[in-house]
């Protein structure tokens, strides 16, 4: 596993960063995650199966048809956080990048903000990941959008989740390292572009 730790972050230091963003639409055009049933994100579309608003983090889980809670390939969500000093966006991102880098030292993240909005974006690999299936090993590509609610105090975030086979006797480390280049490709600058919600 080291070695794929090694080769994923010598993958995440050559390629691009995006922090373009569209002009954000005025509040009342904005959607509402509290009103989101599915949402639409690379070209795929995901519905919400798990929700819990009762803790002092609102999150909201969507996930592909054929997909559940307990087993996924990919997910997108959003959270959002209570209101105090020290949740703005860039210091939720910072909190969150710091917490992954204590878990794993060697890797490697990227934190970008545009400088039209307060939104952040930070993505990242884990080495590993929590699903499990017979003769498989994966990692987690993770990228997050964190943004204030014009409408309130409040700072939300936007995440998309990926598992993404590792290597096996089939499965040569060149077609990892693809597989990682083209989600990263692909998932940054879509989150970049995609819209600020609203409560």
């Amino acid at each position: 596993m080291r070695v794929v730790a090694f080769l994923i972050l010598a993958v995440c230091s050559t390629l691009p960063s995006y922090a373009s963003e569209p002009t954000t639409p005025t509040d009342s055009a904005r959607p509402s995650v509290a009103g989101t049933k599915t949402v639409e994100f690379i070209g795929k579309k995901f519905e919400l199966k798990f929700t819990t608003t009762s803790q002092q983090v609102q999150i909201y889980e969507y996930f592909l048809a054929n997909e559940t809670p307990e087993n996924w390939l990919e997910l997108v969500d959003f959270h959002i956080y209570p209101v105090h000093p020290g949740n703005e966006p860039m210091d939720l991102a910072k909190r969150t990048a710091a917490s992954f880098m204590k878990k794993y030292p060697n890797m490697r993240f990227a934190l970008y903000s545009n400088n039209n909005t307060d939104a952040v974006l930070l993505d990242y690999f884990y080495p590993d990941s929590n699903r499990k299936e017979k003769g498989k090993a994966f990692l987690e590509f993770s990228a997050f959008k964190f943004f204030r609610d014009a409408g309130s105090s409040h700072t939300m975030s936007f995440h998309y989740a990926k598992n993404i086979e590792g290597t096996n006797p089939s499965r040569p480390m060149g077609d990892v390292i693809d597989d990682i280049k083209k989600t990263r490709q692909e998932v940054v600058p879509a989150m970049a572009k995609f819209p600020i919600f609203r409560q």
